[in-house]
This record gives C-alpha cells, sequence and structure tokens, in this order.
C-alpha cells in the first residue's frame, strides 16, 4: 500500500493526535478561551444593554458559548480515547443556541448588527476545537457556523439591502468573523501537524556502530567491576593453557580470582538498572532503599530513554542531572528527576517532548518545572494502585 501524502495527512490529522503537541498547548487551552469568552461577553453586553429589549438572553447565550469551551476540555491523559466527531457535536450545538438565543434578544428591538458579540464567540469555540480535530473537520465546522450566524442574522436584524442582494450587509457583518476563525484555525492545525509530522520523520543522526565481532574480553572491558575478567582471569587463563599444568600457585590465584569474580558478580546483581545506567555517565542517582526495581518495564523504558536523550545532548551542563527516589505514605514511590540543559525554551521543549509524553502516558502526578534547573517529579503507585 503506497505511504498516504504527506498533505494529506496534515489536513485530515488533528494536533491532538500528534504527541507533542500537548506539549506545547497543553489540555486546558479549552479553559482559557472559556475565561476569555466570559470576560468579553460581559464586556461586550454591558456595551449594548441599552439597545436591547431583553439584555437576559444575551446571558443565557454568553453560558451556552461558555458551557461550549468547557465541553471540549480533555483531561491532561495521553491515554484518553481520540477527539471523535460526536465530540464536537455538543460544543457546537451549544454555540449555535447562545447564536440562536442572542438572536431572539435582538430581534424585537433595534440593536446595531455591528455590534452583534456572537460571532466573536463562535469564533472562540472554533479556537478552542482547534487542537483537537484535522482542517478538514474545522473547514466542515466553520462553514456551519458561519451559515448559522448569517441565518440568525437575517431573521434578527433589519439591516437594508447593499448591492441588489437583500440583507447582504446582515450576511457579510454576521459572516466576516467565524470565516476568519475557520481559516485561522484550518491553518493553525494543518500547519502544526505537518510540522510536527516532518520532525518526527527526519532522520536519526549518526549510523549504527559497524557489526563487531563477539570477542568477551572486549565486551567485559566495558562492565565497569567485571572488567577484572578481562585484566586478570584471561591473561591467567591463557597462562595456565600454554604451560599445559597446574601449580599449586596457580590453583591459590585460581581460588583468590574465583573469590573476587563471585562477590563483582553478586555486586553486579544486586545493582539496580539505574545504577548500571549510571556507570561511567554524569548521572547521579540516589536511590538508597533500591525502589528501581518498583518500576515497570513500561515505566523503566520510558525514564531510561527520557535519561539517555539528557545525558547525549551535548546541552546538558555536566554532573546536574540527578535522579532520587523514596518512598511516600501512601505506598507509591516518589521520584524526581533534575537536570540543567543549556539550550533556549522552544529547542528545550523539542529535545524532551517526545520522551516527556511518553513518560507522562506510564506515571502518576507528572509535574513539569521547566525552571533554569529543570525538574519532573512522578509518581510510581504501589503494586495494584493503578487503575488503567
Amino acid at each position: 500500500m503506497p505511504a498516504e501524502p504527506l498533505l494529506l495527512r496534515s489536513i485530515t490529522r488533528s494536533p491532538h493526535s500528534v504527541e507533542p503537541l500537548s506539549w506545547f498547548i497543553g489540555p486546558f487551552l479549552p479553559v482559557t478561551f472559556a475565561i476569555a469568552m466570559a470576560i468579553a461577553g460581559v464586556g461586550f453586553i454591558a456595551c449594548t444593554q441599552r439597545d436591547l429589549d431583553n439584555p437576559g438572553h444575551q446571558f443565557v447565550a454568553l453560558v451556552c458559548f461558555v458551557l461550549a469551551c468547557l465541553a471540549i476540555h480533555r483531561p491532561a491523559k495521553p491515554r484518553l480515547k481520540p477527539f471523535l466527531v460526536r465530540h464536537a457535536v455538543l460544543p457546537l450545538l451549544l454555540a449555535w443556541l447562545g447564536v440562536a438565543v442572542s438572536g431572539v434578544s435582538a430581534s424585537p428591538s433595534e440593536g446595531d448588527i455591528s455590534r452583534w458579540w456572537t460571532p466573536l464567540g463562535v469564533a472562540l469555540v472554533l479556537a478552542a476545537l482547534a487542537p483537537f480535530n484535522s482542517a478538514v473537520r474545522l473547514v466542515c465546522f466553520g462553514l456551519l457556523s458561519t451559515v448559522v450566524c448569517s441565518v440568525v442574522a437575517i431573521v434578527a436584524f433589519d439591516v437594508p439591502a447593499a448591492g441588489g442582494w437583500p440583507q447582504l450587509t446582515a450576511i457579510v457583518t454576521a459572516a466576516v468573523i467565524p470565516l476568519q476563525a475557520t481559516v485561522a484555525t484550518a491553518v493553525f492545525s494543518g500547519f502544526v501537524v505537518d510540522r510536527v509530522l516532518r520532525w518526527s520523520a527526519l532522520p536519526i543522526p549518526g549510523a549504527l556502530a559497524d557489526g563487531r565481532s563477539l570477542d568477551f574480553a572486549q565486551w567485559n572491558s566495558q562492565s565497569g567491576d567485571l572488567k577484572l575478567l578481562s585484566d586478570r582471569v584471561l591473561p591467567f587463563l591463557d597462562r595456565v593453557t600454554n604451560e599445559g599444568f597446574v601449580s599449586m600457585r596457580d590453583r591459590t590465584i585460581a581460588a583468590e580470582l574465583a573469590t573476587e569474580v563471585r562477590d563483582a558478580l553478586l555486586k553486579t546483581v544486586d545493582r539496580s538498572w539505574l545504577d548500571s545506567l549510571a556507570l561511567d555517565r554524569g548521572l547521579r542517582v540516589v536511590d538508597p532503599d533500591n525502589r528501581a526495581i518498583r518500576l515497570t518495564l513500561d515505566q523503566r523504558g520510558a525514564v531510561r530513554s527520557l535519561i539517555v536523550a539528557a545525558l547525549d545532548s551535548e546541552a546538558l551542563v555536566p554532573d546536574t542531572l540527578s535522579i532520587e527516589l523514596r518512598d511516600s505514605s501512601d505506598g507509591d514511590v516518589a521520584v524526581a528527576l533534575t537536570m540543567r540543559i543549556d539550550l533556549p525554551e522552544g529547542k528545550r521543549i523539542m529535545l524532551l517532548a517526545p520522551y516527556y509524553l511518553t513518560l507522562r502516558a506510564v506515571v502518576d502526578d507528572l509535574v513539569w518545572d521547566g525552571q533554569e534547573q529543570l525538574s519532573m517529579r512522578f509518581r510510581i503507585p504501589a503494586p495494584g494502585g493503578r487503575a488503567d
């Protein structure tokens, strides 16, 4: 099957479905628009209430717009199901209801359509939908909303015909803001998805190392405490093999080496995967109770990939990367990860965003502090305490 063209993917996928976006925008954008809608709506109603027979209808319309934005809100959990078309039905119906209720209030009065505020409310609802819908969906939502605003404007406002078309002024005035919002949100969605897809398709820098023969001595020389296997045991075995016999002194040396190897192996077994990762790397591990073993394979992979990405970055300030694991009162494991990466905010986000999102999907209560000394805190639930 041929690969789907990038342009088609850019306009048919939503920013919400592309991992790094929730890092940049966050799930509380609809709440932000709800607050902005409430503030702007109260201001417009206060300025135009003298022109209206029943300003109470305008407040009802304002409540509809605020609820529409809140209905779009998505909790900060990547494990949630995708944002489907049916999830946009309620916000759109609430927004259209707000337009209709506002029009009912304006119809008996002689309100000025140029001061009609509900097209702005529709625009804010479309903006709140933008991170969770594709450009194609947003165009459909925007055109439908534009039609609703235009029809209500024709019915509610008595505006003289212009250019030979009845109520053309009302249609243009009511439709211009929703159309602008439609274009802006569709371009935003398509542009962000296109940029992220292109970024994720970039090749990984560096080539894989050439395949080397499985030389035991060479492999062991990188193993820290077990380095004595290549430095002492193998030369001793080679010498005994070449001489063809074992002396009493050789037996004494062999017993000593066996004890050293046993101690080294036990020490290696007792070492956690975090301690092994910290060997010869600029990573400080504070795990007095060896709580790293409590992490599942998914959690270990997410934490390890984030740490390795930071360690491999030339922007990491040396000796600033540390991870601490402590028991909490409820039986969970509290984890704190700190580092200092000398990069501008945008580049630092692009470096760590995929690893952050992966980590957020497998741990609880992940908190990010993006100050100069970057820190992450999260919780590993007690066995059986996580509800997937």
